[in-house]
């Protein structure tokens, strides 16, 4: 869930991940389709994750890349 940053609106939608430690990245498929990631660009983004039925506070930073965009959050 995070909170759109011109509208104030909070989205929650699913994603896939993959744990790095106590990380979570998410590869953002077909970015330059995609407006969501587009929101967390500012480091520290707060989001908020539910991860195996718990509610986590977590902080989000998209990173553009040649390969792609990911999104770290932790």
């Amino acid at each position: 869930t995070y909170t759109g940053r011109r509208s104030a609106t909070r989205y929650t939608i699913p994603v896939q991940y993959h744990r790095d430690g106590e990380d979570l990245v998410i590869t953002v498929g077909w970015p330059e389709r995609k407006l969501w990631w587009r929101n967390l660009r500012e480091p520290g983004t707060p989001v908020e994750v539910r991860l195996r039925g718990e509610d986590l506070a977590m902080r989000a930073e998209a990173r553009e890349s040649a390969d792609g965009v990911t999104v770290l959050l932790r």
